[in-house]
């Protein structure tokens, strides 16, 4: 939907007009079918294979309130077109944590991030590694928290 010269990062997105209304039709969309859409885009950013997991993060997001998701799905698309300069007026280094699934450009993170940046990369995990790996999550924010003191 977004074009972007840089993949992964959410860093130096060009939003063509076109791929706003693109954007814009397709939380129309979601909005109108959400329960399916939802589950479908669940699914799709589990890397999971734990049953549990994965009813919890389907259940979460088929059970949430649509329109309160699309608003938030729409705040995003402002946030794409902002971030390299909310990312260059970081007063201090940007600390990343990401699954391995997702491609991060670091080259556009050496390029914005004025203070530097870390990555602490989570395995086995999709979209939700909060959930999917919460001991690897939970481990790579103290490290970054004890990082920062």
């Amino acid at each position: 939907v977004v074009e972007s010269s840089i993949k992964g990062g959410f860093v130096r997105y060009e939003i063509t007009p076109a791929a706003k209304q693109e954007y814009k039709d397709y939380a129309l969309t979601f909005l109108m079918e959400y329960d399916s859409m939802a589950e479908a885009f669940a699914r799709d950013n589990i890397r999971s294979n734990d049953t549990a997991v994965v009813n919890q993060i389907v259940s979460d997001y088929v059970n949430a309130d649509a329109q309160f998701a699309m608003n938030i799905f729409m705040a995003m698309l402002p946030a794409y077109e902002k971030a390299p300069v909310l990312i260059e007026s970081l007063p201090f280094p940007l600390r990343i944590i990401a699954a391995d699934y997702t491609p991060v450009d670091e080259s556009a993170l050496k390029k914005y991030c004025r203070h530097g940046y870390t990555i602490r990369w989570i395995s086995n995990s999709g979209h939700f590694p909060m959930v999917e790996q919460p001991e690897q999550f939970l481990a790579a924010l103290r490290r970054m928290l004890a990082a920062s003191k």
